[in-house]
């Protein structure tokens, strides 16, 4: 007779999507880098990696450029996407372009990526926002 193997059990895990804050700028340089490390074939030699200073002015405050958002889980930021306005001229119509998102190793296969894309849409709808897209 063959043996069953017993079930594996999953732990629970606590996967959380919200608003970068002060205290996520080293998580999100870390991302980053891991990001364009990816992506280093297609970049110029020339480009300069993003710094905590940037992050600061473009990513925070009420004058923030862009709005990033990222995925903890387990309370370890694990993936962030960042989203910049977007407008479409034949429609006359608002909306938010999703300019990056990255999920480390950590996050994969857990859901997180469709879980922040998710929180994306819902924060176009928030905003009143009439759409969400995403170039690749």
């Amino acid at each position: 007779m063959a043996s069953v193997k017993p079930p594996r059990l999953h732990q629970a895990r606590k996967l959380r999507v919200r608003r970068l804050r002060a205290a996520d700028v080293g998580a999100l340089i870390e991302l980053v880098s891991k990001l364009s490390a990816q992506r280093s074939d297609d970049l110029p030699k020339n480009v300069s990696a993003i710094t905590a200073a940037e992050v600061k002015r473009h990513f925070l405050g009420h004058r923030s450029k862009f709005l990033s958002l990222v995925a903890e889980l387990d309370g370890v930021v694990v993936a962030y996407a960042l989203l910049l306005a977007a407008y479409d001229s034949a429609r006359a119509t608002e909306g938010l372009n999703v300019a990056d998102i990255y999920v480390n190793a950590e996050g994969r296969k857990k859901s997180v990526g469709r879980t922040l894309l998710a929180a994306c849409a819902a924060e176009a709808k928030r905003q009143g926002k009439t759409y969400l897209t995403w170039l690749s």
